[in-house]
C-alpha cells in the first residue's frame, strides 16, 4: 500500500508547497522551488519504508522468479503512459484548435480537473488489500466500498470548492492571474472529472 500512500503524499505536498510559495508571492521561480521541495519531501517518505528492505538478508532469485517479476514492467509502463496521455492529450489537442484566450481558460479548468486524479491514490492503497482478501477466498467488497465512500466524499468537497469559490481556485492555479472565461469552466471541472476519478 506504500505506492498509493506515496501518490497521495506527492499530490498533497505539491499542493501545500505550491500554495505556500504562491502566498509568499515568489512567482514562477517559487513554483519551481516548491516542486523541487515536494519531490524531496516525497523521496523521504519513499525511502523510509525501503530501509527495512535493505536490512533484510539477500536472497538469490532463480531465473523463473526474475522473469516473472520483469514480466510486469511492460503492462505497468503501458498503463502509466496511457493514464498520463489521458490526462494530457486534451491540452495538446486544445492547443491546435483553440484561440489563445480560450486555451488559457480551458487550461486553467483542466488543471482543476487534474487535482481529482490525485484521489486514485486511495484505490492504489486498497489494491493489495483487495488482492490479499481475494487470494484468501474472502469478499473484498468492504475495502472497495470504503474506498468509494472516501473518494466520493473528497470529490464532493473539491466540487464544492470549485463551484462556490472558482476565483480562489483560479488564483491558486495561475498565481493570482485573472483569466477571462475560466471561472465557469472551473465550476464544472469537478463534475466532469468525477466519473473518471471514481
Amino acid at each position: 500500500y506504500y505506492i498509493g500512500f506515496i501518490a497521495i503524499v506527492w499530490g498533497i505536498s505539491r499542493l501545500i508547497f505550491g500554495f505556500s510559495v504562491i502566498s509568499l508571492g515568489w512567482g514562477l521561480n517559487g513554483i519551481l522551488a516548491g516542486m523541487v521541495a515536494a519531490i524531496l519531501f516525497t523521496d523521504i517518505f519513499t525511502f523510509l519504508p525501503m530501509m527495512k528492505v535493505f536490512k533484510n538478508p539477500e536472497e538469490k532469485l532463480g531465473k523463473i522468479e526474475l522473469k516473472r517479476a520483469y514480466s510486469f514492467i511492460i503492462p505497468i509502463a503501458a498503463s502509466l503512459f496511457l493514464v498520463t496521455e489521458l490526462r494530457s492529450i486534451d491540452l495538446v489537442v486544445a492547443g491546435h484548435f483553440f484561440e489563445d484566450a480560450v486555451l488559457d481558460a480551458y487550461t486553467c479548468s483542466a488543471y482543476t480537473g487534474k487535482a481529482f486524479f490525485m484521489l486514485t491514490g486511495i484505490f492504489m492503497i486498497m489494491f493489495p488489500l483487495v488482492s490479499a482478501e481475494n487470494s484468501l477466498n474472502r469478499n473484498p467488497i468492504i475495502y472497495l466500498a470504503k474506498s468509494l465512500i472516501v473518494v466520493i466524499f473528497l470529490s464532493l468537497a473539491g466540487i464544492a470548492v470549485s463551484w462556490f469559490a472558482p476565483n480562489f481556485v483560479m488564483n491558486v492555479i495561475t498565481v493570482g492571474k485573472h483569466i477571462e472565461g475560466a471561472e465557469p469552466l472551473i465550476k464544472i471541472a469537478g463534475l466532469v472529472i468525477l466519473p473518471v476519478s471514481i
